[in-house]
């Protein structure tokens, strides 16, 4: 399924089923047992349990649940992969969080230099330098400050337990601008996902960048574009 597919269903479950029903564990098990089999569970207890976690059992839910997650190109949507492309500047480009090289692999083809970096990097990937893919994680990067003309951070800040660490992190390594694609969502008790943060509105994702970014609205998705200062010559 893939993300234009899964906005429809987002919008019926966070925009139109109440909050009442959304909330109600009694109400929603039956749908993550349906979705989700029998690792459900682990999805309905993860926000109870987040304020007790650490990073490491986060990323243990992430490698439980791995073989639950919806398997698709990427998580970007149609109008969202227009944008990101649109957007890029300079010929070199950093894709954080890269998932599955997607849009890694994409960029490259259009002729920058590309790296994409993952916690768990893509294990089907070529031998050959562009695109690059190496493991990172977003909250304690390995490259140089200032290394990529263009840094892409897309569906990856709401996962981040230290998002003002990843945020930081991205800015340093980032020349000329930082892109920063979140998925437009509501909180809920319970959600078919392992997010931590979340942006109903484009407000809450300009606390987070700051005044220097510009918000955008892109399909079910927000964009923010910002503009590294200029460095002295």
């Amino acid at each position: 399924m893939n993300r234009n597919a899964t906005l429809i269903l987002h919008f019926l479950m966070d925009k139109i089923l109440p909050p009442l029903l959304r909330d109600s564990r009694w109400f929603m098990s039956p749908l993550f047992r349906l979705a989700l089999g029998p690792k459900s569970h682990h999805y309905l207890e993860f926000k109870e349990r987040l304020p007790h976690l650490s990073e490491q059992d986060i990323q243990g839910y992430y490698t439980l649940l791995g073989d639950t997650f919806i398997q698709r190109d990427t998580d970007l949507n149609t109008q969202s992969i227009q944008a990101v492309t649109q957007a890029i500047q300079g010929c070199t480009v950093l894709d954080i969080a890269c998932g599955n090289g997607w849009l890694t692999r994409s960029l490259a083809k259009r002729g920058l230099q590309v790296t994409g970096a993952d916690i768990l990097p893509p294990s089907n990937t070529e031998d050959t330098t562009n695109p690059l893919f190496c493991k990172a994680d977003v909250t304690q990067l390995q490259f140089q400050d200032h290394a990529f003309d263009t840094v892409i951070c897309a569906h990856t800040l709401e996962h981040v337990f230290d998002i003002e660490k990843a945020l930081s992190e991205v800015r340093r390594v980032c020349n000329k601008r930082l892109i920063v694609v979140v998925p437009r969502q509501r909180e809920y008790r319970y959600t078919f996902d392992l997010h931590i943060h979340f942006f109903p509105y484009a407000y809450k994702l300009q606390q987070l960048m700051g005044p220097r970014a510009t918000i955008y609205n892109v399909g079910g998705d927000l964009m923010a574009i910002e503009d590294r200062p200029a460095r002295p010559a």
